[in-house]
């Protein structure tokens, strides 16, 4: 991994980096690179989406639910490449961040769009915390 400077660099190198020209307005596609790595990442992204307890999973259903099931695979793919570059790089460890990772970093503002949410079609919201 000592070719790449950075997990940037092996993005861009596959061809999985963002690409920031539109033309009428759509936006272009991925640049050519490393073809066979590009199709194996893309299956890994859809692999990964299937996952129901797993961050990546989440991560796919959150970005399929906007952009639809392909472009969240590509991002998918380019989002699991900088794995196995900091793990050989460092001697690292991977760990799983699990499903519900981003609601647990972000609670206040989840348990306020829930309250508005409910609200908004008609419901009075009293929060308490759970006793174990």
């Amino acid at each position: 991994m000592a070719r790449f400077p950075g997990a940037d660099h092996l993005v861009s190198w596959t061809g999985m980096c963002l690409g920031n020209n539109e033309s009428g307005g759509r936006p272009a596609r991925t640049r050519h690179g490393n073809e066979p790595l590009r199709v194996a990442l893309v299956q890994a992204g859809h692999a990964a989406g299937r996952s129901k307890e797993a961050h990546l999973g989440a991560t796919y259903r959150l970005l399929a639910a906007r952009r639809g099931g392909k472009r969240a695979a590509i991002a998918l793919g380019r989002h699991i490449l900088p794995t196995p570059h900091f793990i050989l790089r460092d001697g690292t460890t991977c760990r799983e961040l699990g499903a519900n990772c981003r609601d647990q970093r972000r609670k206040e503002a989840v348990k306020r769009g829930a309250i508005a949410r409910l609200k908004r079609v008609g419901f009075s919201v009293r929060v308490e915390p759970l006793t174990a």
